[in-house]
C-alpha cells in the first residue's frame, strides 16, 4: 500500500513538473513571438504599439507604460514630430502617447538611475511607483519595473502593471522579463536612430524647418485626411522682403541669421499640427489642417506683425529691421474635388499668386487668393 501511495505521489509530482514545463514552454513561445514582433516593427509607432498594446493583451496585463530618458531633446523632438503626422492622428497616435513619458528633469533622471540596477517586482506602492504609471496606476495590485539598457546607458523603463496582487512578487525569477527589457531597449534605440536619420533627411539644415520634400508629402496627407472628414486646409506662402539687400549690405551670414530668426517666429505662431517648411532661398510655406479662413488670417497677420516688430540681432550693437509678405489660400474639402496631389499643387500655386500680389503692392502685407480675383 505504501508503495502504491509513493508511486501515486511520484506520478502527481511528475504531472506537476510536466504541467509547469508546458506552461513555461507556452510562456517561452509567447516571449519569442513578442521578440519577433519587436524585431519586425517597421517604425517607432509600430514598436510602441507592440509594447504598449500587444504585450498587454498577450500576457493578460492591465497596463503597460514606458518611461524613456531624454537624449539632448532629440527624443522629444522625434516623438513630437512623428506622432503629429496625419496618419497617426487618424489612428491611435494620441492614445499611445498617454502611455509614454519622456523624462528630462535631472532630479527624475537621478531617481531612475538609482532604481535601474535590476528589475523591480512587487506590490504596487503609489508613492514609489506612480511616476512610472502616470494616470494609469489606479487599482494596480503588483508591478514589474524593467530597466532598459544599451551599451551601459539607461534608455528608460518598461513598466508592467496588473490588478492581481500575486502577479509579480519580489522573489520571483525575472529571466524572461529581463530578456524582454533587453530586446525592447535594443529595438527602441534602433527605431529612434532610424527615425532621427529619416527626419534629418526631411529637414532644412540651416533653419531646422521641414524641407520641400516633406512639406509636399505632408500637404498631400493632410488634404487626403481633410477629404475623408470634410475639413478645410489652408496654406501660407511666406517671403522675406528685400532679402538680397540684406545679403549685400550685411553679408550672407547675416542673411542666414535672418532666415533662422523668421523661422523661429513662424514656428512659435503656428499650431503643433501645422507644418512649416523652407521651400528654398527666402521662401517658406505652412500647411494648416482643419482651420477656418478667419483663424488662418489671424495667424498670418500675427506672424507679419511679429517679424516687423522684432528686429533680427546680429550682435550686441547691430540689428536688422525685417518684413515679410504672405500669400494665403484656402480649400474647403467638403466641396473641393480632385486627387490630393493635384489639389495640393493648386493650393500652393494659389498661395504663391497671392504672395506675388502682396509683393507687387507694397510688401509687408498679407493677401488672400480669393481677395485678388478680378484685380
Amino acid at each position: 500500500m505504501s508503495e502504491q501511495i509513493q508511486q501515486r505521489r511520484l506520478r502527481q509530482r511528475l504531472d506537476a513538473y510536466m504541467e509547469q514545463a508546458r506552461a513555461n514552454e507556452h510562456k517561452l513561445r509567447q516571449f519569442q513571438d513578442m521578440e519577433l514582433k519587436l524585431l519586425s516593427s517597421e517604425s517607432l509607432p509600430d514598436l510602441c504599439r507592440v509594447l504598449i498594446h500587444d504585450y498587454r493583451e498577450a500576457f493578460g496585463l492591465d497596463v503597460v507604460t514606458m518611461v524613456l530618458v531624454e537624449s539632448g531633446s532629440q527624443l522629444s523632438d522625434i516623438f513630437e514630430t512623428i506622432f503629429n503626422e496625419a496618419s497617426l492622428q487618424e489612428q491611435d497616435g494620441p492614445e499611445l502617447l498617454k502611455f509614454i513619458n519622456i523624462v528630462s528633469d535631472y532630479k527624475n533622471l537621478q531617481e531612475l538611475e538609482q532604481l535601474a540596477s535590476k528589475p523591480l517586482l512587487g506590490a504596487y506602492d503609489a508613492a514609489q511607483h506612480q511616476q512610472f504609471f502616470v494616470n494609469h496606476g489606479a487599482g494596480l495590485g503588483s508591478v514589474a519595473i524593467l530597466p532598459m539598457h544599451r551599451h551601459g546607458r539607461l534608455l528608460g523603463m518598461l513598466c508592467l502593471g496588473s490588478k492581481d496582487t500575486s502577479r509579480y512578487k519580489s522573489h520571483m525569477a525575472s529571466d524572461f522579463l529581463q530578456r524582454l527589457a533587453l530586446m525592447a531597449g535594443v529595438s527602441i534605440e534602433n527605431a529612434v536612430n532610424i527615425e532621427y536619420l529619416r527626419q534629418l533627411s526631411l529637414k532644412d539644415t540651416l533653419t531646422s524647418a521641414s524641407n520641400r520634400r516633406y512639406f509636399f508629402q505632408r500637404l498631400q496627407e493632410e488634404i487626403s485626411r481633410a477629404q475623408r472628414h470634410s475639413h478645410a486646409v489652408g496654406c501660407l506662402y511666406i517671403d522675406l522682403d528685400h532679402f538680397k539687400r540684406i545679403n549685400d549690405q550685411y553679408g550672407h551670414a547675416a542673411g542666414d541669421m535672418a532666415l533662422i530668426h523668421v523661422t523661429n517666429i513662424v514656428q512659435h505662431a503656428i499650431r503643433n499640427s501645422d507644418v512649416l517648411a523652407r521651400l528654398g532661398g527666402e521662401e517658406f510655406a505652412v500647411v494648416l489642417p482643419d482651420i477656418s479662413k478667419y483663424r488662418m488670417g489671424e495667424i498670418a497677420e500675427r506672424i507679419r506683425m511679429t517679424v516687423s516688430s522684432q528686429p533680427c540681432l546680429l550682435g550686441s550693437d547691430t540689428s536688422i529691421e525685417l518684413s515679410i509678405s504672405i500669400g494665403l489660400a484656402f480649400f474647403d474639402m467638403a466641396t473641393a474635388i480632385g486627387e490630393p496631389e493635384q489639389l495640393g499643387e493648386v493650393l500652393v500655386n494659389q498661395a504663391d499668386q497671392a504672395l506675388l500680389y502682396a509683393k507687387e503692392n507694397g510688401r509687408d502685407r498679407v493677401c488672400a487668393y480669393e481677395d485678388i480675383q478680378g484685380d
